[in-house]
């Protein structure tokens, strides 16, 4: 959120009415126990998918009413979050 500034982005899209109804997941994710410690950590990018699509993400269908529809969906990120979800998705 400091870096990327996305409440900034999410509330000006709100405000111009450009937006649409979303749930915004922004987990504090590595992909190793270590966190930033062991960032380059070969498997960090393969066990931060794992995690995303079978810890994350079924919860977070199970708590709110969101699409199981692919175009429903985005992925995005900043620096490491990037790559991550250039991986990922």
């Amino acid at each position: 959120i400091d870096e990327g500034l996305a409440d900034v982005t999410l509330d000006t899209l709100i405000n111009l009415g450009k937006a649409v109804p979303m749930v915004v997941v922004m987990p504090h994710a590595y992909g190793t126990a270590a966190g930033t410690v062991d960032i380059d950590h070969l498997d960090m990018l393969p066990t931060y998918t794992r995690i995303l699509l079978e810890e994350v993400i079924p919860q977070v269908e199970k708590q709110y009413n969101v699409t199981i529809e692919p175009n429903g969906r985005a992925m995005a990120g900043l620096s490491m979050g990037g790559a991550e979800s250039m991986h990922t998705g």
